[in-house]
């Protein structure tokens, strides 16, 4: 199994933090976000490390190569040069070649997370696995389930109908892989290059195919897009990732 993780994007909303450092660089409980990723990524059995990069990609294959040596698989960049005027599906995209035919996990870079969260998606016998906290949010990805599949993904999806916020980590099969990047070329094909890698997955539920979720079985996580939520994942959310008991 591979791993992409998604972390070309400039973070303007962490201005002044992320102006001179990406958003997965910034640091929680002494580790930086990119660090904490890869140790829950080291207990999941994968071979190697894609990071797609963007704004600031000098400062991450610098990190990368201080990190070597301390991880159990391969590390690969890849350098999407549109992060400026793109979103995550066209970074997805730009990986394609890397992913294709292969069971892989994708991660938004900017989620902390209890590893056991990832370990437990990853561990999921479904081609297409979205890890979500059963937890409503709103202003987020959100999930509607219908006996235990996922039939709608996406900001759209209304609160009362909902019934778990995405937290920006899939697992995908070789065969959800290659059902994924026929959506994700298709997508692109038709210029949608500023829309969501859960666009494709929209299109996946479409067609019928099966997309089923792994919750979070209330170990604790956080997305990080404003300085408040940085702040919260410093003061609390990471020592309750520490402090979290796993039976």
């Amino acid at each position: 199994m591979k791993a992409v993780l998604l972390a070309a994007g400039s973070s303007t909303r962490l201005y002044p933090l992320t102006e001179s450092t990406p958003k997965c660089l910034l640091e929680v409980g002494g580790k930086t976000l990119l660090e904490h990723q890869l140790d829950a990524l080291a207990i999941c059995d994968v071979s190697e490390v894609i990071i797609v990069t963007g704004y600031l990609s000098h400062l991450l294959t610098e990190k990368i190569e201080q990190l070597q040596g301390r991880y159990p698989f391969e590390f690969s960049f890849i350098h999407n040069a549109r992060y400026a005027d793109t979103n995550n599906i066209y970074s997805l995209w730009t990986a394609r070649e890397s992913l294709k035919n292969t069971s892989f996990l994708c991660l938004h870079a900017d989620v902390l997370f209890h590893p056991q969260i990832l370990r437990n998606g990853a561990l999921s016998s479904a081609d297409v696995c979205l890890i979500a906290d059963r937890e409503v949010l709103e202003e987020t990805m959100k999930l509607k389930i219908e006996d235990g599949r996922v039939i709608s993904v996406g900001k759209h999806v209304k609160m009362e109908e909902a019934s778990g916020t995405f937290l920006g980590l899939v697992k995908f099969s070789e065969e959800g892989s290659d059902r994924m990047f026929e959506k994700v070329d298709r997508l692109i094909d038709e210029g949608q290059i500023k829309g969501y890698f859960t666009d494709a997955i929209e299109r996946l539920i479409a067609d019928r195919f099966p997309v089923g979720v792994s919750f979070t079985q209330g170990l604790p996580w956080i997305e990080i897009d404003v300085k408040e939520e940085l702040e919260q994942a410093r003061r609390q959310v990471h020592s309750q990732i520490m402090e979290a008991h796993v039976s």
